[in-house]
């Protein structure tokens, strides 16, 4: 952990160095999807209190974990800065987690749900030149809390003398991640507009120091076996992998007809044959690691990929918390495959309320969906129970990486927001910790009377119909500023 603290302060030196004189204050907008984010954090955070009842911890690091995402929005300008924040972090909390896994989940939760409430709406007002680092940095934090809390999950389930090498381990990886990451740093340029010979040189070379310094981590400090180090060296050739196809040569000429197309189908392809592999040879845990390999060089698409992975060890969790990690879910059943239609539906009617409002109303639409994200399982949990909740989570995922690898499709269209490709990903990450985070609340829904499901049903038609006032008033605010004509 000391030396994993190291790392980050020499990493968040560097990158904020090397990037001082292109690094840009944050506009107004982002600020106020900050002030907002945070409102909504301590919002929730009191409901929690009120009506759950978790112990103290866990709101607080949900608090926290608003005040980790207002450090990486203003880090997101000076690189890997903001991912060296998030490993500073962990280092320093990886020997404060608790051995049981039923007290780690929620607080893990917590922590990540915090920092995407106050990240996401914050991103979807930023440009694409200055939000990578805090997509990066949001990425790093919740592929590191996917491989916690399952590794925690079978640690329990193992040999108690040796079991807590599974929450080591995802520290150590992040760690040499970044640090390979740098590598590049000392021969060439990490920019995507300016690949080199020495770039890919120095990438080769920080490769090879990483998966050597992973496969010792592992085999010879930790006494396990080496496969795990495979899985993160896959990880790291798949961030390499998709950093070149994601690269467009600087060219007079006009791109071919579906250039980016061929692109797009071909990153689908590596993200979903790498995860099924992964899956299949390592498991949820697995996913994990090639998801921490994946952020080892500063990629768009490598993250989209990590997020991704990311979530599927969540919704894992979600299941054990239940009995149904072994059996998985029926979606022959009436309810759960309307839940699924009810993710892919949602997924989609996002992705078109954003296009349709982003340009009148940018940082309503981007918190307002936010919110969305999180309301939604937590209602879906509470009215239908724990299977559609899983389902719901599933299609979201899907249907958000099926988004993501088309939006070099949506690029050419005109009048595209930003992050039109990552908002489905980091929605559905999103809602996969705000499932793990209220686990009670659909427990409760099993013995919940009809009258209590119609006060439910009231309060959500209250809330809605309150947004629905707020946004026809917002727009007509918005109408008299700009008028038309």
């Amino acid at each position: 952990m000391i030396v994993a603290s190291l790392v980050a302060l020499l990493v968040g030196g560097l990158e904020g160095w090397r990037n001082r004189q292109d690094w840009q204050s944050l506009s107004p907008l982002a600020w106020r999807g900050i002030g907002v984010g945070l409102t909504v954090c301590a919002g929730l955070a009191v409901a929690l209190r009120q009506f759950l009842q978790p112990d103290s911890l866990t709101w607080a690091l949900l608090l926290l974990g608003g005040l980790l995402g207002v450090g990486l929005s203003l880090l997101s300008g000076l690189g890997r800065a903001a991912q060296a924040l998030v490993l500073l972090g962990v280092s320093l909390g990886t020997g404060l987690l608790p051995a049981d896994p039923e007290v780690v989940l929620p607080h893990l939760a917590a922590l990540g749900l915090g920092s995407g409430l106050v990240g996401i709406p914050t991103l979807l007002v930023m440009p694409a030149s200055a939000g990578q680092g805090l997509l990066l940095g949001m990425g790093q934090l919740w592929v590191w809390i996917a491989a916690v809390v399952w590794g925690s999950r079978l640690a329990s389930l193992s040999n108690p003398q040796d079991g807590g090498w599974m929450v080591l381990l995802p520290l150590g990886l992040v760690c040499l991640s970044i640090l390979g990451g740098t590598i590049p740093l000392l021969v060439g340029n990490l920019s995507p507009a300016t690949q080199t010979w020495q770039t890919w040189i120095g990438r080769a070379v920080g490769w090879l120091v990483t998966e050597l310094l992973a496969i010792a981590l592992i085999h010879n400090w930790l006494r396990q076996d080496s496969f795990y180090g495979l899985i993160f060296g896959a990880g790291l050739l798949g961030s390499l992998a998709l950093l070149a196809l994601e690269h467009r040569p600087v060219s007079s000429t006009p791109p071919l007809p579906g250039s980016w197309l061929w692109r797009g189908t071909v990153s689908l392809l590596f993200v979903g044959g790498g995860s099924l592999l992964a899956l299949r040879l390592g498991g949820s845990y697995g996913a994990a690691l090639l998801g921490i390999g994946l952020l080892a060089w500063p990629g768009y698409w490598a993250t989209l990929a990590a997020l991704f992975l990311a979530a599927r060890p969540l919704v894992q969790s979600l299941l054990y918390q239940f009995d149904l990690n072994l059996s998985g879910i029926n979606i022959t059943h009436s309810y759960t495959y309307a839940a699924l239609y009810l993710g892919i539906a949602v997924m989609l009617l996002a992705a078109v309320t954003r296009y349709t409002y982003s340009r009148s109303a940018p940082l309503l639409t981007a918190v307002g969906l936010t919110l969305a994200s999180v309301a939604l399982p937590g209602l879906v949990g509470f009215f239908i129970h724990l299977e559609p909740q899983a389902a719901f989570l599933l299609a979201a995922m899907m249907v958000g990486l099926v988004i993501a690898a088309l939006e070099p499709i949506w690029a050419e269209l005109p009048g595209i927001p930003n992050w039109l490709g990552a908002q489905g990903l980091l929605w559905t990450i999103l809602a996969c910790l705000t499932a793990l985070l209220t686990t009670p609340l659909t427990t409760l829904g099993d013995t919940a009377t009809r009258v209590e499901r119609l006060i439910g049903l009231a309060i959500v038609t209250g809330i809605l119909a309150v947004g629905t006032l707020v946004l026809h008033r917002w727009q007509a605010i918005t109408r008299s500023q700009h008028p038309t004509g």
